[in-house]
């Protein structure tokens, strides 16, 4: 999405975790040939990513990455909606993509 100021606006997944609670941040959502998930804090990490189609089939799936920001390319999803799940330094995290067409 682009707001009138023509930024890319991110959606925030709050991070589950009853002790913590932090941001994984994603955008730009719709995306289209990639979306980047980035953690909110600045030594928060990424550490697994996972994509489910609406029937929860897992379609994507990345582990042990450990960085603060990670692009994923959007080439082999078809267009439609998605859930994106993974773990954090923080805690487990859960976002909703829509891919608009490439």
């Amino acid at each position: 999405q682009i707001d009138p100021n023509n930024e890319i606006l991110v959606q925030e997944g709050l991070i589950v975790n009853n002790a913590i609670k932090s941001k994984v941040l994603m955008g730009p959502n719709p995306a289209t040939d990639r979306f980047i998930l980035k953690h909110g804090h600045p030594y928060g990490v990424i550490e697994s990513i996972y994509i489910y189609d609406l029937s929860g089939k897992a379609v994507y799936s990345v582990d042990e990455i450990l960085v603060n920001e990670y692009e994923v390319s959007t080439s082999g999803l078809s267009s439609g909606n998605y859930i994106v799940k993974g773990e954090s330094s923080t805690g487990i995290y859960e976002l909703k993509l829509t891919i608009s067409s490439h």
